[in-house]
């Protein structure tokens, strides 16, 4: 029988071959896959929702809600500078994170 943990602990794994989902905050810091200052930074978040990290470690997808809104809203952080780029959807987040990547290769 599944249990709900099970469930989400399912939901956290990897859902892409580029990109690995963290259904929380707890869950992404014990992870250990971010750095020291990387996991300070994004511990003092919040709002945080979700969190969707590009396999190259280079960039993560936050997903914030706003109770006030009601509204979901989409952070591409880049872990190298830690500068801030706000997307519509996961999806145009994602694409961005590719675009970048692929311009970066270039």
């Amino acid at each position: 029988m599944l249990t709900l943990m099970d469930y989400l602990q399912k939901q956290g794994e990897n859902t892409s071959k580029e990109f690995t989902n963290y259904v929380s905050k707890k869950e992404l810091l014990n992870s250990d896959v971010l750095t020291k200052e990387q996991a300070e930074l994004i511990g003092k978040l919040k709002n945080c929702f979700s969190f969707t990290l590009h396999n190259s470690r280079k960039y993560i997808i936050i997903t914030m809600y706003y109770n006030a809104t009601k509204k979901y809203n989409f952070l591409v952080v880049n872990l190298n500078d830690y500068t801030v780029v706000e997307q519509p959807s996961i999806k145009l987040s994602k694409q961005y994170v590719l675009e970048q990547l692929k311009q970066a290769d270039a």
